[in-house]
């Protein structure tokens, strides 16, 4: 995982973890990188050119959507910010806040891991399939809060996700 945000690679290892985590006795049958326009409920979906990406996974009873993670990036700052002021306080002639320093740099690392697991902050998103577009490789989706996502792939990408588990 990025120090600072999610690298690319991250993505997938979320994803597993969300589904471990969401769904136990479940394994992710296949995923693949999208394209997300997001559109809150009632909103009309605009085509966005600058949509947000992430991996849509499939079960073999759930849809979810893996977005990077926003919140929990906040709280590995926060962690790395008093790691290091732990490693000064260490390097100091009083090292007597070093053990709330130390504490405070783990629980923020916990918390944001927490968070990703989790899902919260949008990271991973329970979808129920409404329309597929095979031609132009889009798939409509809405989540449970009224949310719709439009989801466009590569070539062969929505192929492989196929068939989709009934809504």
């Amino acid at each position: 995982m990025g120090v600072w945000r999610y690298e690319p690679e991250d993505l997938p290892r979320a994803l597993l973890r969300a589904v471990r985590w969401r769904f136990p006795g479940e394994r992710l049958r296949a995923f693949a990188p999208c394209q997300a326009e997001i559109a809150g409920p009632g909103e009309e979906l605009l085509g966005d050119p600058e949509a947000e990406g992430g991996l849509l996974g499939v079960t073999d009873h759930h849809v979810l959507l893996q977005r990077r993670p926003r919140p929990a990036g906040w709280f590995r700052v926060a962690a790395w910010t008093f790691a290091g002021v732990a490693a000064a306080i260490a390097l100091s002639e009083d090292p007597s806040g070093l053990a709330p320093a130390a504490a405070l740099a783990a629980a923020s690392w916990i918390a944001g891991r927490a968070l990703d697991a989790l899902g919260v902050g949008g990271a991973a998103v329970g979808l129920a399939i409404q329309e597929i577009d095979r031609v132009q490789r889009w798939v409509l989706g809405v989540d449970p809060w009224g949310a719709r996502y439009r989801l466009r792939f590569l070539p062969g990408d929505l192929e492989r996700l196929l068939p989709f588990p009934p809504a």
